[in-house]
């Protein structure tokens, strides 16, 4: 019995680091053009699943260069779209905290968010196997994006702005979803 009592443990602590061990993402968004040289511009535009009015002006301008001299589909076509409306589609972004650090960092992505219990939360509630957690990330800016398929949150998720000014962060709330 205490056999039995080990082996259903064991199992259920390994089954748990599937859910719990789950790290965030990270993606410099400078890859993109790396990816598009290498791959194609629709490769780049696959790769990035967060709004283009969300990107950084100079990365946005540089793909653009780059849709304009490549065949048409659906990624350029909407890329093209969006280009075109930037200045009417200004992303409305309220503050919802602001995180004093205990450091004072020039990258985003040099920062362990689990030391923030706010971030912290946030990614807590994407956690398993059908959620994701990415940030997407550009020297002092950072796009969260974060959301589950199935399970506890059922096609639900949210997309936070993150900005870095020395020892402190700014979360800004962008939207939150329901499929």
């Amino acid at each position: 019995m205490k056999k039995l009592h080990k082996i259903a443990t064991l199992i259920f602590l390994i089954s748990s680091l599937g859910l719990y061990g789950q790290k965030l993402e990270t993606f410099n968004l400078n890859d993109l053009i790396e990816i598009s040289d290498n791959y194609g511009i629709d490769s780049a535009l696959n790769t990035c699943r967060i709004p283009i009015r969300l990107l950084p002006p100079e990365l946005i301008q540089q793909l653009y260069k780059k849709a304009t001299h490549s065949n048409s589909s659906e990624n350029i076509k909407y890329l093209l779209l969006e280009y075109s409306s930037l200045e009417k589609n200004q992303v409305k972004e309220k503050i919802i905290r602001k995180i004093q650090l205990e450091n004072t960092y020039k990258n985003i992505n040099e920062i362990n968010f689990e030391n923030y219990d706010f971030i912290r939360n946030i990614l807590a509630d994407y956690l398993g196997s059908e959620c994701w957690q990415v940030l997407y990330y550009d020297r002092n800016i950072g796009i969260l994006d974060v959301g589950c398929v199935y399970a506890p949150k059922n096609g639900h998720g949210a997309l936070y702005k993150l900005e870095l000014k020395q020892d402190e962060i700014i979360l800004y709330k962008i939207n939150k979803w329901i499929s």
